[in-house]
Order: C-alpha cells, then structure tokens, then sequence
C-alpha cells in the first residue's frame, strides 16, 4: 500500500499537445508542396524545411479523405501535417496540424509553435489541447483521493499496483477526459527519457493531464491568441506567470464542483513554473547516453555496417555534411 503523508511537490505546467486546424482560405504554397505526389509508398525524406527548421519525414498516410506526414527532429516524432481532402467529412479545413509533447522538451524547437501560430493566426482555430501538471504524489494516492462527476473510471494494475487511469470516455469524446499515469515510466517505456532529463533526478514524477476536445475548447473560448499569449510567457522565461491555461485546467481537474484531485486541492497553480525545455538538443554531449537513446543507437549500428563494407563512415558524413540552407 502507497502512503502519502507530505506536502505534495508540484514540478510543472503545460502544454503537452496541440491540434490547429487551419481553414480552407488559406493558400499555402508551402504546404500543398509537401503532399505533392506524396503515397504510402514514399520513402523517408530527410532535410526538409518548415518554419525555418529542418526535420525528416519519418511516416506517411495517404486515405480516402485525407492524407497525413508525420514530421521528427533527430528521430523523435515532433509533429504532423493533415491535409484535408475536399468532399471528406471535415468541412471547411484544409489541414491539421498537431503539435506533440515531444516538441516542448527540445530547446532547438523552442519556438516552433510560437512561430506556427504567428504565420497562420488569421486562420487557425484550437481542436485539441492537452494541458498537463506534473507532481509527485503516486498515482495510487491520486486514484484513492479524488473526487470526479465522471462515470466512466478506467484504472490500468500492473499485479497490486495501479499505474496509470482515466476518467472519462475516451472513445467518441468530444468535451475533455483525464488521463493520470506515471510519467517517467512512461518515458522509460517509450524510449524517450532523454527529453526529460530535470526529471530523472527526481524519485517520482505524475502526470495529470486533461485532453480537450471541441465542445470544451468552444465553451471555454480556447483560442490560438490565447494560446500565442501562453507561449510568449514561456519563451520569456517567466516560469510563474498566470494565464488562461491555468484556469482551464483548473475548471477541470481542481474543481471541487467537477473533478477535483484532493491532495492537490491547496496549491496555487498561478505559482506552478510552466514548462520549458529542457537542455536536451538533440545533440548529445555525453557518449555514455548514445547506447540509451534510440536514434541515437541506430546510428551508430548503421556506422558499424557501413565500416564492414570498409567505408569510412566518418569520411563519409564529411563529405556529405552540407551547411544548412535559406528556407525557400
């Protein structure tokens, strides 16, 4: 049995994802480029720029309303580009872009989303928002101590132990569920600990997290300059700054009228510092964590194969470094 007794300890607050639709007015040359020709059969591609950033193509989808890239920054899945098939079911879109958690924790993308926002404002509207607070009370204690309007509770028990749970329908859902589970777990298990490396120093780390959907999003009036003021707070650096998102997650999860987590009940989430990124750049320094981070590893296995064929892989890579080039 879990016993908690002390003051809880909040780490952070934040944005975890984010889906921007973009209306159909809009005419980006930029991105009607990247789904040229695109099918499921097409190959990675590697040095693609957006925003003034360069990522790799790592997926593709292409289906009967729509077609999909998925987007990664030295191997770690950042974000995707929908786009919109006229006659499909999404009326009045023309593409989804989602922003994932993974994009927050790289300090070389700091400014992805701020700049994201800000070249297609006149366009974009909210219709998903993961907010996420990051604390050190178990889950256990979390699932045992809560109070909730939901009906729907669905814990997930490794042997005795609760890992994570939800509370809400998650299929269909079109106003908000709530997600809590064991962050760095859950890192460890998606081979991702190398973007959260403030947390491994701590013995425990849980995630709350409320995914919002269009029904809440439209009734709390989550919009993109709400979301472009959150980020400009962030990049400041001013890690208590009250906002908006606060009071969302709020109204949400410490709403003693709705679902209220109790041993969280007294915290000011006003004084909660928001979650900026961490060092890692996708540039590891260390050489002890390259056999830990999978990108990482692969690269140096492929290294391996490439010196059995008597290349020099580093010859090679010096040669075919090229210095970045102007967005076009």
């Amino acid at each position: 049995m879990t016993i908690f007794t002390m003051k809880p300890q909040v780490f952070r607050f934040g944005i975890d994802t984010i889906r921007l639709n973009i209306d159909e007015d809009c005419d980006s040359p930029v991105l009607s480029q990247m789904f040229k020709g695109l099918s499921e059969s097409s190959n990675a591609k590697y040095g693609i720029y957006f925003l003034e950033y360069e990522f790799d193509v790592i997926e593709t989808y292409v289906q009967k309303n729509n077609a999909m890239i998925i987007f990664a920054y030295c191997g770690d899945p950042v974000f995707s580009i929908k786009k919109i098939f006229v006659g499909g079911v999404i009326k009045d879109i023309s593409y989804q872009i989602t922003v994932y958690g993974a994009c927050f924790c790289i300090d070389d993308l700091n400014e992805f989303l701020f700049k994201l926002i800000t070249r297609y404002k006149n366009y974009l509207s909210v219709s998903r928002l993961d907010l996420c607070l990051d604390c050190d009370v178990p889950v256990e204690v979390l699932w045992k101590k809560h109070k909730t309007q939901f009906r729907k509770k669905l814990p997930f028990i490794n042997g005795k132990k609760i890992e994570s749970f939800y509370l809400g329908a998650k299929k269909g859902q079109k106003k908000h569920y709530i997600c809590v589970y064991d962050k760095k777990l859950d890192s460890k298990n998606k081979g991702k600990f190398h973007l959260f490396f403030e947390y491994l120093k701590k013995p425990l780390v849980t995630r709350i997290e409320v995914k919002m959907f269009t029904k809440s999003i439209k009734a709390m009036r989550i919009t993109p300059q709400l979301i472009l003021d959150y980020e400009r707070a962030r990049l400041s650096r001013f890690v208590f700054h009250k906002n908006n998102l606060h009071t969302f997650f709020s109204s949400c999860c410490l709403n003693p009228r709705s679902t209220c987590f109790l041993p969280l009940k007294d915290i000011d989430i006003a004084k909660v510092p928001l979650l900026i990124t961490s060092t890692y750049t996708g540039k590891v320094e260390d050489l002890e964590l390259i056999n830990q981070v999978p990108y990482l590893k692969g690269f140096i296995t492929r290294a391996n194969r490439i010196e059995q064929m008597h290349i020099d892989p580093i010859a090679l890579l010096q040669h075919s470094l090229q210095p970045p080039q102007e967005q076009v």
